[in-house]
């Protein structure tokens, strides 16, 4: 049973290699980040392979995970300490409306990171939605192939 568990994923993840670099690829824009990332992926499936119930939707799963890793991390506001530049008080306190001033600004740009994020995640809904579509599609094209094959050589 674990042999055929095994050539399962196997062609699980043959078949689904080159897919895997395009919709990370799509999502990145750079393919040997994308290559990476399918890279990793399999690593996690091949770990995990006995836990796996459908090989192909853990191995999507995993890239676009990881794609969201990614793009979390290039978003990151991030400020080098040498630009912050707070005022010199005599107590190291700052005042009330400055404390407010800065909390309003951390405000805005957390809700514009989030607002960017919702924005991100519903165009990733929608690319594995096509992606899905697609693959249905083609399996239904394949299966009637298939069909066809048969009743011919039959």
């Amino acid at each position: 049973m674990f042999g055929n568990r095994r050539r399962n994923i196997d062609e699980v993840i043959a078949a689904n290699l080159d897919a895997g670099v395009r919709f990370a690829y799509f999502r990145l824009g750079n393919r040997a980040e994308a290559e990476d990332i399918v890279y990793e992926a399999v690593l996690r499936l091949l770990e995990n392979s006995n836990k796996v119930n459908d090989a192909k939707c853990y191995l999507f799963r995993i890239v676009y995970n990881l794609c969201q890793d990614k793009f979390r991390k290039k978003t990151a506001l991030t400020v080098p300490f040498e630009t912050v530049d707070l005022p010199d008080e005599t107590e190291n306190q700052l005042d009330q409306q400055e404390i407010d001033r800065i909390t309003n600004e951390v405000t805005l740009q957390r809700k514009d990171l989030e607002t960017a994020c919702e924005k991100e995640i519903l165009i990733i809904e929608d690319d594995i939605k096509r992606i899905t579509a697609d693959i249905e599609l083609y399996e239904d094209m394949l299966s009637r192939q298939k069909g066809s094959l048969i009743e011919w050589l039959g």
